[in-house]
């Protein structure tokens, strides 16, 4: 495998079935993909309609093993916990290659995404590439014409940071080796957000390169919020900016999970097999 791409998913099981059919229709014939999809939902009915979701998109596109689907429910300590720092860095633990693309479970992907972001790193050891990415119609038609007008349409806001130190955490990538360094994502962060300001910081800090590419396009498909707080994390944010705190994941096990993914290439598993307590 030369990327793996990483989708934490908290229930939007349909945003999540969509954004896997814009992956899996790309091109990917002269490198290796795998899908992780690291399930943090807080119920068995919201995992189980996740773990279909998978299943229904791995049966859609059949392919000759360039890219593996994998899932993986791996539970929060805490119940109340929404951020997206935990699944991610569980994703961190199991990915099998040395680039990990974090892509949200509302993002459709309109380019080549995982080329995109392969070439960056293949040229660049210590990156942080984070892409364009505009508002849309969450029932927008999957066609690429369609969804290709939608990335200049101005009824949608634009969600790409004007700064890198706020660079949009959507859909991003980075080096594996990297993310290790740096003790993953901090998941003291609980609520919605910021997490990825906090991470562009860390890595800034150690010599990262923080790079925009505009030709790597995306979508995200509105919802409604389904986390508050979000205000408390900037808050947060800002604080360890200013105290110049690192990670606090460090002298305890950050992504710690159970069990093991599950590959939906092969398997016929149940989602309470790869449930992890």
């Amino acid at each position: 495998m030369d990327i793996s791409c990483v989708i934490p998913v908290d229930g939007r099981s349909g945003y999540l079935e969509r954004s896997l059919t814009t992956l899996l229709r790309q091109p990917v014939d002269d490198f290796g993909v795998e899908i992780l999809v690291i399930d943090n939902s807080r119920t068995d009915e919201l995992r189980s309609n996740v773990f279909a979701a998978c299943q229904r998109a791995a049966s859609d596109f059949p392919n000759d093993g360039s890219i593996a689907l994998r899932y993986l429910a791996a539970e929060h300590p805490n119940p109340s916990h929404r951020n997206v720092s935990y699944p991610r860095n569980v994703g961190i633990r199991v990915a099998r290659s040395p680039v990990v693309l974090f892509a949200d479970a509302d993002i459709l992907h309109v380019s080549e995404t995982l080329r995109q972001h392969l070439s960056h790193h293949r040229r660049e050891d210590n990156a942080l590439v984070y892409s364009y990415c505009r508002d849309c119609d969450p029932q927008i038609p999957l066609d690429p014409g369609q969804l290709r007008a939608a990335l200049s349409d101005a009824n949608y806001s634009l969600r790409m940071a004007a700064s890198t130190d706020w660079f949009g955490g959507m859909c991003f990538s980075v080096r594996r080796q990297r993310l290790i360094e740096v003790s993953g994502c901090e998941e003291s962060f609980s609520r919605w957000g910021y997490e990825d300001y906090d991470l562009a910081r860390r890595m800034r800090k150690r010599g990262a390169s923080i790079i925009r590419d505009d030709q790597i396009q995306t979508l995200h498909q509105v919802h409604p919020p389904q986390s508050a707080g979000g205000w408390l994390m900037k808050l947060y944010a800002g604080l360890r900016q200013s105290c110049a705190i690192q990670a606090t994941n460090r002298g305890r096990e950050w992504g710690a999970f159970k069990g093991r993914p599950i590959d939906l290439a092969s398997s016929n598993q149940q989602v309470r097999t790869a449930h992890a307590g």
